[in-house]
């Protein structure tokens, strides 16, 4: 976290969590790695994959839309056997039943929580699912109920396929393969000849069978699984799942590796598609789909010659975002790669950066100015929204983590080998700040111009409290790499990081004490509206809200699985997360209510009131020694504009600031001012 904290009103935040809504802005439809994907027909089809995610098309994948499972388990296959019923199969023993093509997905009792990792019907009646630990179940009813099959293994079984009611075969971890030849009473284990884990099995007749795997595995037998041989693929990445769709061609999907395809009965292989897609069917000869990582959805019109993907946006690991208003924002990523929306989100357009260096960090002043700082000592610098970056000469080969500015001229920026360098003429030069430690410092905060921390890597926390020419080393009892800082005002502040480590101080970081969240988990992003009203955000699409000052904490899923970066609260009804894979996710169910409520004030007077471009505030309120620093909100509590002022420089330009109602703030150490105003 690192804006500038106004110490002299507080923000009331209030929710109901039952009504927190994610929308996904990036990628679309959504960003959650697929593993599978079944049509009834070459209009009519579903998707499924983690966190719970099921979609659905009628139109040929063109549009999609969400269907509710009821749960945030991962889920590993799909199976209709007419256009209304179909089965899911997941992890921690999830089966889910639909009878009305997804309206409504019931969850149906496995009796065991073990991961179920792909069902099978034969008919609409009798139908299989292996999953981990050796587990075979077995349904003759349409899947209501389901029993369990001694498969004679404890190996995790992959892939399931049957060419009729008696014979099937399953092939699972550590190149296991079982086939059965009386309905799944009694399974026999076959030798193959792959090398590693089998994922998906498939046979074109009853004696011609392929299964694929790890490290590039593909085997194949014709005599029925008797013996196996293994074929020469140029690829080594992990194989996810193999299909045909007669005799002669078939489909082969993976990682790290593009589509393929055989004509000629998986004699020959050769690329014709998508790279990273886990799950490949074809509803007839010539149509065709495959899913995969980060959502990505490809479709096939000529039997899988072409493919075109039916997914878009963009799946860079987004390290940062940055809304200076509530319709323009930023984010960074990784390759020097940088993105922007004019309209909240809805869509966004690369930047070009200039630099292939990773953009760990990213910040506007104002919807204009900004900057971004990455590795190598990488600080880029616009002044037109984005348009054209500038490189700004940082003075160290250091990488730089986080970035803050104050105002328009005095900025920080911190990073590895305890750098913390400072400008105050808006980033034209920096000066390297002596810092005491060698340890990287991954965020930066100040509650001031003259109080600041930054916090990194084992724990280490840095406080300046004369605008960070001298740095003094904090304890906090702990070795975790702290990833993240927010100080609500000077005493009171929380740093987040590694092994579920959240820190709070309410004594100026003379002591800090750990709060319990989730000890599993780590946080990449923490940031408080008030004392008593925070967020978390970080591994597995994990958010997590307070209201009492940390002392109790309540997970707010957002249904993304990416582990989670960055976080921003844009203004009352609207929040941003940004992670892996591309993922931008927004709040706009109420996100919070904000009111702005001064602690101590008295009037102000502004003029000329209305304005258009420049405000001052009257003399009066100034003596030979008076500094005051300004906060300009909206009505809807939006903060627009910062400055410190003084008797010889007490114009505000506002030519940045759209017409409107206005509050101003008013700050001199020892009293606090408020004024409205209107610029026109």
């Amino acid at each position: 976290m690192k804006r500038l904290i106004i110490l002299f009103f507080s923000i009331i935040i209030g929710s109901n969590a039952n009504s927190q809504s994610w929308e996904w802005l990036n990628p679309l439809p959504q960003g959650n790695t697929l593993w599978s994907v079944c049509f009834t027909d070459n209009s009519t089809g579903y998707v499924i994959g983690l966190k719970g995610t099921i979609l659905k098309t009628t139109d040929g994948g063109i549009n999609w839309e969400f269907q509710t499972s009821g749960t945030l388990a991962d889920l590993n296959s799909v199976y209709f056997v007419n256009e209304n019923t179909g089965i899911i199969s997941g992890n921690n023993g999830t089966i889910l039943k639909t009878t009305n093509g997804g309206i409504n997905w019931i969850s149906i009792s496995a009796g065991i929580s073990y991961d179920l990792n792909e069902v099978y019907f034969i008919d609409s009646m009798n139908g299989y699912i292996s999953g981990d630990t050796g587990t075979i179940l077995k349904t003759i009813d349409g899947g209501d109920t389901w029993i369990s099959l001694t498969s004679g293994t404890i190996k995790n079984l992959n892939s399931v396929y049957f060419l009729n009611t008696i014979t099937g075969y399953i092939v699972g971890n550590l190149s296991t393969c079982l086939k059965t030849t009386n309905g799944g009473a009694n399974w026999e284990s076959l030798t193959t000849s792959a090398g590693g884990n089998l994922n998906s099995v498939f046979f074109t007749d009853i004696n011609t069978g392929f299964a694929v795997g790890q490290y590039g595995t593909l085997v194949s037998t014709s005599d029925g699984g008797i013996t196996w041989e293994q074929q020469s693929l140029s690829y080594l990445g992990e194989l996810q799942s193999i299909k045909f769709t007669n005799l002669n061609t078939g489909f082969v999907s993976g990682w790290d590796c593009n589509l393929l395809i055989t004509t000629n009965g998986g004699i020959s292989w050769e690329s014709v598609g998508p790279t990273w897609m886990n799950s490949v069917y074809f509803s007839d000869a010539n149509n065709g789909f495959s899913a995969g990582e980060y959502g990505r959805i490809y479709k096939t019109t000529d039997g899988g010659i072409n493919w075109t993907s039916m997914s878009y946006g963009f799946t860079d690991n987004i390290y940062s975002v940055c809304f200076p208003d509530p319709d323009t924002g930023y984010v960074s990523a990784y390759y020097g790669r940088m993105y922007k929306t004019n309209n909240g989100g809805i869509s966004w357009s690369e930047m070009i950066s200039g630099t292939s260096e990773f953009l760990f960090d990213i910040f506007f002043i104002d919807p204009n100015i900004g900057w971004a700082v990455g590795n190598n000592g990488v600080l880029i610098n616009t002044t037109d929204a984005g348009n054209t970056w500038t490189d700004q000469v940082s003075g160290t080969s250091n990488s730089l983590r986080s970035v803050l500015f104050l105002d328009d001229n005095t900025g920080f920026a911190s990073g590895s080998n305890g750098t913390i360098i400072k400008t105050t003429n808006g980033g034209n030069d920096w000066t390297s700040l002596v810092t005491g430690t060698t340890k990287i410092l991954r965020s930066i905060c100040f509650s001031n111009y003259n109080v600041g921390y930054s916090v990194g890597n084992d724990g280490i926390i840095l406080k300046t409290t004369d605008g960070g020419d001298t740095w003094i080393i904090q304890h906090s009892d702990s070795l975790n790499h702290l990833i993240s800082v927010d100080f609500i005002n000077e005493d009171t502040g929380f740093a987040a990081g590694y092994n579920g480590t959240l820190l709070k101080t309410t004594d100026g970081g003379e002591t800090w004490n750990n709060l319990t969240v989730d000890s599993t988990l780590f946080y990449n992003s923490v940031e408080f509206a008030d004392s008593l009203t925070g967020y978390l955000a970080g591994q597995g699409g994990n958010i997590f809200k307070t209201t009492n000052g940390g002392v109790s904490w309540e997970n707010h899923q957002c249904g993304a699985w990416t582990t989670l970066n960055s976080l921003a609260i844009i203004n009352e009804n609207t929040g941003i997360v940004v992670g892996g894979g591309g993922a931008i996710l927004k709040e706009t169910a109420g996100f919070s209510d904000v009111n702005i409520i001064p602690k101590q004030s008295g009037n102000l007077i502004l003029y000329p009131n209305p304005c258009s471009d420049i405000i001052k505030i009257d003399d009066y309120y100034f003596s030979a020694s008076d500094n005051f620093f300004i906060s300009i909100y909206s009505l809807q509590g939006k903060l627009m504009k910062q400055k410190q002022l003084t008797i010889k420089d007490n114009e505000i330009q506002l030519n940045n600031i759209p017409a409107g109602m206005y509050i101003l703030f008013a700050n001199n150490n020892q009293k606090v001012f408020v004024a409205k105003f209107v610029k026109e």
